[in-house]
């Protein structure tokens, strides 16, 4: 199993690279997608996260990171990771399958401690977990981003360069996907010991 999380500037392209993994079979998973419901919700707006209108999460952007914080100050820090992969982890960083696709992205990593869950992951789970951080040359607001990008830059394992066309992207991304199936199978391969 793969799990492939992705960190990056607002409009860095972390969900154009995420559909192009769900292109390739990965399921799609987004901490967002629970807190927008609840932001929404609230607002008295309906919310879909396959139709979501830019222009109104743009408009929103800064009630919804206040609101975001402000669940995570009482319920914990790694409160919307901790949700958002619920119902794809048993325990302690075990993943289990629960659909078709044995492989998850997750598209919006944003916070150094979603980093630290994912580090640890990265040291105790069951599944192969890379972080990719999709870098493009945008301006970022978000001073917590950007502290998370500096601060943890060392924990990425590869940078996506989102700074030309869409044929430069596919290429990086295809190239991870069949690097991580050609790992996995080798993984998978009876260790053939000397006699």
């Amino acid at each position: 199993m793969n799990v492939v999380f992705l960190i990056g500037k607002a409009a860095a392209g972390k969900d154009t690279v995420g559909q192009m993994f769900v292109d390739k079979g990965y399921k799609r998973v987004a901490l967002a997608d629970i807190m927008k419901n609840g932001f929404y919700k609230s607002m008295g707006l309906p919310y879909d996260c396959n139709t979501e209108d830019r222009s109104i999460k743009d408009q929103y952007r800064w009630s919804m990171i206040q609101y975001s914080e402000n669940i995570k100050r009482f319920k914990g820090d790694t409160y919307w990771f901790d949700r958002a992969l619920e119902p794809y982890v048993v325990g302690d960083g075990l993943f289990r399958f629960i659909d078709d696709s044995p492989n998850i992205v997750v598209t919006d990593i944003r916070r150094m401690e979603e980093v630290d869950e994912i580090i640890s992951y990265k040291l105790f789970s069951n599944a192969d977990v890379r972080l990719y951080h999709v870098d493009r040359d945008i301006e970022e607001t978000d001073k917590l981003t950007l502290a998370t990008l500096a601060v943890k830059a060392d924990c990425f394992d590869k940078v996506i360069d989102n700074n030309k066309d869409i044929k430069h992207l596919k290429k990086q991304v295809n190239g991870i996907i069949r690097r991580s199936a050609r790992e996995n199978r080798n993984d998978n391969k009876p260790t053939v010991r000397p006699v």
